[in-house]
């Protein structure tokens, strides 16, 4: 085996992993967090990296516990292009032991396919 394939394998087994993790930490929110199906986007947050050409957004979620306390949560993961919109409703899960932790469902989703697709593709593409 030499050293591209080795590498090509790495990859993929990473890419594979990403994917399989955020399914199940899905499937793990889905049966132990609450989920909320009217959460709305208030506000997108627009943040640059390290240099100018990088930029992410941010979502500011907005969403009702079952305690019918009003909480607001900016996402810690950013995203680009921006795939929602201010005003855009989203179904969320949230931890019930500490509800500003959140998951929205759409993002878990897509990245977790993109993870495993990658790692298909990879395959195909190398084989």
């Amino acid at each position: 085996m030499n050293e591209e394939e080795i590498i090509f394998y790495c990859i993929t087994i990473a890419a594979l992993g990403f994917g399989v993790y955020n399914f199940l930490r899905l499937a793990y929110v889905k049966k132990n967090w609450v989920r909320v199906d009217d959460a709305i986007v208030q506000e997108l947050i627009k943040k640059s990296g390290g240099n100018s050409t990088s930029i992410l957004y941010y979502p500011v979620i907005r969403f009702q516990t079952l305690k019918k306390e009003s909480k607001t949560v900016t996402s810690s993961i950013g995203y680009f292009p921006a795939y929602l919109t201010e005003g855009d409703y989203v179904t969320i899960y949230y931890d019930p032991h500490y509800p500003m932790d959140i998951v929205i469902e759409k993002y878990k989703i897509i990245f977790g396919g993109i993870g495993i697709i990658a790692s298909v593709f990879l395959t195909i593409l190398f084989f």
